[in-house]
């Protein structure tokens, strides 16, 4: 059962085409801790094995994954506010949000940013549809992206060589946003 889990892991990874992250692992991870507590459960020193495996977990769980993990959700509010302020986006504009994080997050589809922007009233299309926005802001906590070798899904489907035009303003010192123009 694990063997057949893991290999429908791969087709869905070869149909995502190498979209992943390692919380899609979150399934085949549960059902492999199941049929290990299963195994555990029928041996005899199954309280050893048990504390064993415990103890194993506590030590190799990345703590520092998490660290990061916080928004300061004023600051992004009032990042898109600045944006807002500068009319670079109009409300009937097919646009799409990235986030470009300093950790470099495996999706960064820059929710907490398109909160923001449905709360003013503007609505970013859907993270599939990328290859149909006309507009692209990126939210970047990098001073400087080289575009050409920013490889995510998102940009490789809003497809960075129909961009016609680039602008740009910085509304703090932590953070540059980029709008690319079809």
């Amino acid at each position: 059962m694990v063997f057949v889990t893991g290999i429908s892991f791969v087709i869905l990874a070869f149909l995502l085409r190498f979209q992943y992250s390692g919380h899609y692992l979150l399934p085949f991870l549960t059902l492999t801790a199941f049929c290990t507590l299963v195994i555990i459960s029928r041996s005899k020193l199954k309280i050893l094995l048990l504390m064993l495996s415990i103890t194993f977990l506590a030590i190799t769980f990345p703590k520092n994954y998490y660290a990061k993990a916080e928004r300061n959700y004023p600051l992004v509010k009032s990042r898109v506010e600045k944006t807002l302020d500068k009319k670079l986006i109009l409300k009937s504009d097919k646009f799409n949000i990235i986030l470009k994080r300093n950790d470099d997050a495996p999706t960064p589809t820059g929710n907490e940013y398109r909160f923001f922007f449905l709360i003013n009233g503007y609505e970013p299309q859907s993270d599939f549809l990328y290859k149909d926005s006309q507009k692209l802001v990126i939210f970047s906590e990098e001073n400087a992206i080289d575009f050409k070798n920013f490889n995510t899904w998102e940009m490789s489907e809003f497809d960075y060589s129909k961009v016609k035009k680039t602008s740009h303003f910085s509304p703090d010192n932590k953070m540059t946003i980029y709008l690319l123009e079809k």
